[in-house]
């Protein structure tokens, strides 16, 4: 098997889900700045992670984590790995193709892409967009989770050889009874994520059904604000803050709400919107081209337009989008299918 370094997050769910699918198919080793989940210790040996248990930015150009090259450098030097797999291009890639380039490593690169670090990242400033795109230059291959990141790789690196496939759902879960009436929002509470235009739409979808309930999960530094707008529209026996939820208590809300709400300004291929697909419910989202990838309006899901008057449409069709938005999921949203395909390509380089 070959010796496959992942370079990320060891808290990180996402990072948990590629861990628990790599390990099966590679000589599998972790190195993460930050602390390690106990999940992530169920699939992985202790012996083959090390992590520094820092908290570093991930808005990238984190150049305080240079003075942690040393101590990678010397993991790298213990596992001696055929592949080095950083996530997140700005962070993690960056300290992978240094270490290679100051110690001429023959490791190969695969950078994982999570969203803003090519989305976002890059536009701050001419120097993010430079690093951005040595990384990727050095890259021997790029994972993407949606064609319109891809395109954005392509823009900045146009040899770049990029995968795309979505993080996908570990299994489809069993079809529930819905609640008509039940939405759903688990995004950050920040900016992007446009909480407070959810609230405001939901209020006056209240006017319209009074018996429509919203729950808000997730955090972040708006909560405060956002529970001062609930107030103020007198919102409280319909809309209810949950915090951060577990997988278990997370998945028990997608079973039950029939309405999944995100509306991010940018994006690429959300997670939580493939999960809330793959238990049925049925999306409003920003029109935004990773969203469109998944979500065509009024076939399956709504474009958010600050209301939520036009899903007011009969059960029968709903009942439908529901079915739908399952087997879209089972087609191509599977995880475990699209890591095998993947692995495929890494035991071809």
């Amino acid at each position: 098997m070959k010796r496959y370094l992942l370079i990320g997050d060891g808290s990180s769910p996402h990072l948990v889900k590629w861990g628990k699918e790599l390990v099966k198919h590679l000589d599998l080793y972790l190195f993460s700045f930050k602390a390690i989940s106990e999940e992530m210790s169920l699939y992985i040996d202790r012996d083959k992670i090390f992590s520094l248990n820092r908290l570093i930015n991930q808005k990238g150009g984190n150049f305080s984590v240079i003075n942690s090259i040393y101590i990678l450098n010397r993991f790298i030097q213990y596992v001696n790995p055929e592949i080095v797999n950083p996530h997140y291009i700005t962070s993690n890639g960056f300290m992978a193709v240094l270490i290679k380039k100051l110690y001429r490593y023959p490791y190969k690169i695969i950078s994982s892409c999570w969203g803003s670090d090519i989305l976002v990242t890059p536009e701050k400033n001419f120097l993010y967009k430079k690093i951005t795109r040595y990384i990727l230059g050095n890259s021997d291959l790029i994972t993407s989770d949606s064609f319109y990141m891809t395109d954005r790789i392509i823009s900045l690196s146009p040899n770049a050889r990029v995968l795309t496939f979505p993080f996908g759902v570990e299994k489809l879960p069993p079809k529930r009874e819905k609640d008509p009436n039940l939405f759903f929002s688990n995004r950050m509470l920040k900016k992007n994520y446009n909480i407070d235009k959810i609230i405001i739409a939901f209020a006056e979808y209240l006017k319209i059904n009074g018996d429509a309930k919203l729950i808000i999960a997730n955090d972040g530094y708006l909560k405060d604000e956002l529970i001062d707008l609930i107030n103020m529209l007198k919102l409280n026996n319909n809309v209810k803050f949950v915090g951060f939820l577990s997988k278990d208590e997370q998945e028990d809300i997608y079973s039950r709400a029939s309405f999944y709400i995100s509306i991010p300004d940018s994006d690429s291929t959300s997670v939580s919107l493939l999960e809330a697909m793959s238990h049925g419910c049925i999306p409003i989202v920003s029109n935004i081209p990773a969203n469109r990838e998944w979500v065509n309006d009024g076939e399956n899901g709504f474009f958010f337009t600050n209301s939520f008057k036009n899903i007011n449409i009969s059960t029968a069709i709903l009942e439908k989008m529901m079915d739908r938005n399952r087997k879209i999921i089972e087609e191509k949203g599977i995880w475990e299918k699209n890591i095998k395909e993947f692995v495929r390509v890494i035991y071809e380089m």
